[in-house]
């Protein structure tokens, strides 16, 4: 008797699991997080909606477009990811269904910065500030202060201590490059970064060995990006990170698919994503990802996006950014990446003459000096070019278009004669420079 009661029970037990299972909501996500970090969101959403189901699909930033327009169609309810070009680019073919947000609690902007977008087809959910990580005990060595400003890694007491991150080749930094291009402008903006890049060693390998040269002290400065610098800082490494004042900010997003199917689940996500509980989680040691709600800073916290900006408002604009993505790119590799040592030696040159000049008080050695740098800071595209919608559909399109990687090649191969030349040129001038003041 107890025997089959007990049997009774069990199957009783396991018609109402597989009821309760067959009632809860479904949920897709395609992201492109790493799991030990999606893992803590995704635990953190199921106990506050134990009625859904969620499942995830992992694809990087390149192939996300590709796969919600084919085989992730009609199939993925969510997209969430740190790729705004991917963002734009769906929401402008129309994938993406509006979202409802509290801008009261979420503004979408930091100050004059806009991090969502206007129409609500996708949501801002974090920040990423670029800034200057720092060894203390390395740059105390050589004398030197924990750098604040992009510039003051760009002094030559520096030399040989900073590490900058090709922008072709490592995430992050196309858009801090050109947060530093957009806040100097287009000329004063190239001269810093590549005064910067003649003191720097270049990493290209990815972003993460950025903490490994500072923590194994083969350098002092490294510009990066501040969750890898403030988590490394949480865990116990002894690091200083600073954000300079003219600086810039990456972020993520989240959307529902316009075809999601199961939307309500997914608006669910998204606006977990952007509560108290979620943006919570970005403290975690192991993230370390600015929040996107002013309510989330207290009085004692190291840094607030959401303070004051007058004295040195945000400049950076991310759709200008995402535009001069490739073009910047392409003229970093040509002035600094390909012939990084002959631009090293030509500022060393150059430097040398200026201090030569400075040391005798010759107006005519210091004028030469002055011209030998400005043919050092020429650029082969003036600062309008920049923004010439012909010339970046140019290096937008030529991994997909044959002709536009044609007229792409060409025109680097102009870029880099340019640069040879003025190195040349430059390097004779310093050098007639340093003869005039020899021979005082």
């Amino acid at each position: 008797m107890g025997g089959e009661l007990l049997r009774r029970m069990s199957g009783v037990a396991l018609l109402l699991m597989t009821a309760a299972a067959a009632a809860a909501d479904k949920l897709v996500v395609l992201t492109s997080y790493p799991e030990e970090v999606f893992a803590k969101f995704e635990s953190a959403f199921e106990r506050e909606h134990p009625d859904v189901d969620l499942d995830v699909v992992w694809r990087m930033p390149h192939d996300a477009a590709p796969f919600l327009r084919d085989a992730g169609r009609g199939a993925v309810d969510v997209y969430w990811a740190a790729s705004y070009r991917t963002f734009t680019t769906l929401a402008a073919e129309g994938r993406f269904q509006p979202l409802v947000v509290d801008r009261s609690q979420v503004p979408g902007r930091v100050g004059p910065f806009r991090l969502s977008d206007p129409e609500n087809r996708f949501e801002a959910v974090e920040m990423a500030g670029f800034g200057l990580l720092s060894a203390p005990r390395v740059l105390a060595v050589r004398g030197l202060a924990i750098p604040t400003e992009w510039s003051d890694v760009a002094d030559p007491r520096y030399d040989g201590l900073v590490v900058l991150p090709v922008p072709s080749r490592v995430g992050f930094a196309p858009n801090m490059i050109d947060t530093i291009l957009q806040a100097h402008g287009w000329h004063a903006g190239w001269s810093l970064v590549s005064r910067i890049a003649a003191n720097a060693k270049l990493m290209d390998a990815g972003s993460m060995f950025l903490t490994d040269e500072i923590a194994a002290g083969r350098a002092g400065v490294a510009l990066t990006i501040d969750f890898f610098a403030r988590s490394a800082i949480a865990n116990g490494a002894p690091f200083a990170f600073r954000y300079p004042s003219t600086g810039g900010y990456s972020f993520a997003h989240v959307a529902v698919l316009a075809d999601a199917p199961h939307a309500d689940a997914g608006r669910k996500f998204a606006a977990f994503l952007t509560s108290s509980a979620g943006q919570a989680l970005l403290g975690d040691r192991d993230i370390r990802k600015l929040s996107i709600r002013p309510d989330s800073y207290g009085a004692d916290a190291e840094f607030n996006p959401f303070a004051d900006t007058s004295a040195e408002p945000l400049r950076y604009e991310p759709d200008r950014g995402i535009r001069r993505y490739a073009l910047i790119n392409a003229l970093f590799d040509q002035l600094v990446t390909q012939r990084h040592a002959a631009l090293k030696a030509a500022w060393h040159a150059v430097r040398q003459a200026e201090q030569a000049a400075a040391s005798t008080g010759d107006a005519e050695a210091f004028a030469a000096a002055a011209a030998a740098r400005r043919t050092l800071e020429r650029l082969p595209v003036a600062a309008a070019d920049a923004d010439d919608a012909e010339l970046l559909a140019v290096f937008d399109m030529r991994r997909r278009d044959a002709t536009a990687e044609a007229r792409a090649k060409a025109i680097e191969t102009e870029w880099s004669d340019f640069f040879a030349r003025n190195l040349a040129e430059a390097t004779r001038q310093a050098e007639a420079v340093r003869v005039r003041v020899a021979g005082r």
